[in-house]
């Protein structure tokens, strides 16, 4: 896999909820922040949108969506309206999947994702809070045809609608993270910078294909077709780091999920990672995580 590839793997969803809403013309709400990725776009008509504590209204317009990467409470609105009260004050009426205050001035899809943040901190650390998905971006014939599909079947009540249009939202989620992986090339520092030179991308390729590997800096340095000095400076300036450091940081991410998600050795999982002891990985990953191995396994546990 390619490296985002590899990091959205890390996500481990605990849960999809999808919903949406249906609201006449003058209509607002404010909403409560919630502990994971939540998702809305405008199927029909036209909204606003405002993240607490930002004084930017965010015009959405049909096929216009947001991505919210932190507990973030906000407010949405028609067009036309202003907030009015909060969304759990508001009593609605559910039809046909969808929470319905009265009108059809605007139908909004929206979906929620549960996530350990403990193993996204390495996407999300990286990513803006509001992810802004406008309908002339490339991805725009993509999150048309799934919002289209989950209408589709909230309205259909047929057998596994609830399991399909999860797996949409899911889908819709990530093509909205990849549209802020986009978005945040050169606006910082960290490994999304990289994506933009395809010499360090080689290299995060590398890394992530084989994080056992005793890599070395002439190795990488050579798979970037650089000096090892100009590799090294060009690596710092997009990442904010040095490639052994990226290197340990993404061995302790896999670590953590194998820790998490698998029944394996403590000791197996660090030779798979490169480590010839079990000291050696557990002092590696103290010093990313703050506690050992066994005590993230503990306190982390998904297994079943």
């Amino acid at each position: 896999m390619d490296p985002l590839s590899d990091v959205l793997n890390l996500l481990s969803a605990k849960s999809y909820t999808t919903s949406g809403l249906r609201a006449p013309a003058g209509w607002g709400l404010h909403y409560p922040g919630f502990d994971g990725l939540k998702f809305f776009a405008v199927q029909e008509g036209s909204a606003r949108f405002r993240a607490d504590g930002s004084d930017e209204w965010i015009e959405l317009q049909k096929g216009d969506g947001i991505i919210l990467t932190r507990a973030c409470s906000f407010s949405v609105t028609t067009s036309d309206g202003t907030v009015q009260a909060e969304s759990e004050d508001t009593p609605f009426e559910l039809k046909e999947g969808l929470a319905d205050y009265g009108g059809d001035a605007l139908i909004m899809i929206a979906g929620k994702m549960e996530i350990d943040r403990t193993s996204a901190s390495l996407l999300l650390s990286e990513l803006p809070v509001v992810i802004r998905i406008f309908s002339d971006n490339d991805s725009t014939s993509v999150f048309a045809w799934i919002m289209n599909y989950i209408k589709t079947e909230k309205a259909s009540q047929l057998p596994g609608a609830a399991i399909v249009t999860d797996y949409l939202m899911h889908l819709m989620m990530i093509e909205g993270i990849r549209r802020g992986v986009a978005q945040s090339i050169g606006t910082g520092q960290g490994w999304m910078n990289a994506f933009g030179d395809q010499r360090i991308a080689r290299v995060l390729t590398a890394m992530h294909q084989q994080p056992g590997n005793g890599w070395r800096l002439p190795e990488l340095a050579n798979i970037a077709g650089m000096s090892r000095a100009g590799f090294l400076r060009r690596f710092a300036q997009l990442t904010g780091t040095t490639p052994l450091n990226y290197l340990t940081e993404w061995r302790m991410h896999v670590a953590s999920k194998a820790l998490r998600t698998t029944h394996d050795a403590i000791k197996v999982i660090g030779l798979s990672l490169g480590y010839g002891s079990e000291s050696a990985f557990s002092t590696a990953f103290k010093r990313v995580y703050g506690c050992s191995p066994i005590e993230h396994r503990r306190l982390h546990d998904e297994r079943k």
